[in-house]
């Protein structure tokens, strides 16, 4: 390998490090988004399950009370 060889391909694999780091923090970075998407997600979820139990309580509740 000539030394003109031996610089390019330190040149592309540096240039490759630096897309790999770049790659990596831009996944890191989705990863974060989904997992705080799914933490939402889960807390609506929760909520909706409490608004429905409520709901339901107070159906029965009215039932009860008008017969």
């Amino acid at each position: 390998m000539s030394l003109y060889q031996g610089k390019k391909f330190l040149r592309m694999h540096t240039h490759l490090d630096i897309m790999v780091e770049e790659r990596t923090t831009d996944l890191e970075q989705a990863m974060g988004n989904l997992r705080q998407s799914q933490e939402d997600l889960k807390a609506a979820q929760h909520q909706l399950v409490q608004q429905e139990k409520l709901a339901s309580l107070e159906h029965l509740t009215a039932g009860t009370v008008h017969e």
